[in-house]
């Protein structure tokens, strides 16, 4: 039903121009005929910069979790994946829940991966935006449980790669490979969890100094003023 109302909205309004945000959409408006281009949707967590008496303390692996937590992620494979992480890197696993969290039951079977694993968790509740930008400052990887396809609807995931953190993410499938993509600055941000490959290549992104915040918000501004000209 949502399909069929959107395209009747696209075939009354006819627009000369649509954007979409993430691979999945882009794909499936083009299969219908309709010709979508991609818009980067910037993070909703603006830079705020953390006093050096407030950077992380290397003795853990600082892991963080933002936005919803969907209960139909693979917990059991990130639980694998952070422990061979853990122990390649000989660090413990601090797991941080940042924000609000609506998904009760995500939360549940993260907080069972944990205690089956011997993870620590902190539950950080709500917060104001500066005091998140400084978890994510701290923090040595991030988590987006948004599917791999559609992660460029997720305004707290941008928020995590804008900060410079590598991020965790798993692919579904929904989307075929060759319709695929990512924004070109997180290339070599964005893990899956699919690729056993990846363990090494995402310690080696957390012993780097971290990327400079990349301001998503002039980006997304200059790109749609551009298209609209």
């Amino acid at each position: 039903r949502q399909k069929r109302e959107i395209l009747k909205f696209l075939e009354t309004i006819q627009p000369d121009l649509v954007h979409a945000t993430n691979a999945a959409a882009v794909d499936r408006l083009k299969r219908e005929g309709v010709n979508a281009e991609y818009l980067y949707l910037f993070g909703n967590i603006p830079y705020m910069p953390i006093p050096t008496a407030d950077l992380k303390n290397n003795d853990k692996l600082h892991v963080a979790f933002f936005g919803t937590l969907y209960k139909s992620f693979p917990y059991s494979v990130l639980g694998k994946r952070l422990e061979t992480i853990s122990k390649t890197s000989k660090r413990p696993l601090l797991l941080t829940v940042i924000g609000r969290h609506r998904e009760s039951k995500g939360l549940g079977r993260l907080n069972n991966l944990a205690n089956a694993r011997g993870f620590e968790v902190e539950l950080t509740g709500e917060l104001e935006p500066k005091a998140i930008s400084h978890h994510f400052q701290k923090s040595d990887i991030g988590v987006s449980t948004t599917p791999y396809d559609v992660l460029g609807k997720s305004g707290a995931t941008a928020a995590m790669l804008e900060h410079g953190l590598p991020v965790l993410a798993y692919d579904d499938g929904d989307t075929l490979p060759d319709r695929l993509f990512v924004f070109e600055p997180f290339q070599d941000q964005i893990f899956l969890l699919n690729d056993p490959k990846s363990s090494e290549q995402l310690i080696k992104s957390t012993q780097q100094l971290p990327k400079p915040f990349f301001n998503g918000v002039a980006h997304t501004a200059d790109k749609f003023i551009e298209a609209i000209l």
